[in-house]
């Protein structure tokens, strides 16, 4: 850092103060000074209103269309759910079939159930000529 007139470097000395305990009073006039601060504070973020109300409501507010397109939409959300589950699923199966044969996976495949499929075709095969070499040995 500089001088802000820029004539030579700015150098801050270090300043020893010797420590000590603070007095009874001088704690209640610190916490008096916290309190005043707070107080101040408070009033002023009291006054802000928030950008979202909290709002109860109930079903009987609605009508009954109303009502049965909640439904609808909460089947269909837990129809979402499901379905990714059940990909997630066939992910995992795909990728511990890969791993065991030692195949390697398309990263975006668009069909996994037929990666699934021929990874499993793939994995008869090779159980087969191991069946085999056994016989032959």
């Amino acid at each position: 850092c500089t001088r802000l007139d820029g004539t030579g470097p700015f150098v801050a000395r270090l300043l020893e103060a010797p420590s000590k305990t603070a007095t009874k009073e001088e704690h209640a006039a610190m916490r008096a000074i916290q309190r005043e601060h707070v107080g101040a504070v408070r009033d002023k973020y009291s006054e802000i209103k928030p950008y979202f109300l909290k709002t109860i409501t109930r079903d009987n507010d609605f009508s009954q269309g109303e009502r049965e397109l909640g439904r609808e939409i909460e089947i269909q959300k837990a129809a979402a759910t499901q379905t990714r589950r059940e990909q997630a699923a066939t992910k995992r199966r795909v990728e511990n079939i890969a791993r065991q044969i030692g195949a390697v996976i398309p990263e975006h495949h668009p069909n996994p159930d037929r990666v699934r499929r021929s990874l499993e075709r793939e994995q008869e095969i090779l159980n087969r000529r191991q069946s085999r070499q056994g016989e032959i040995v």
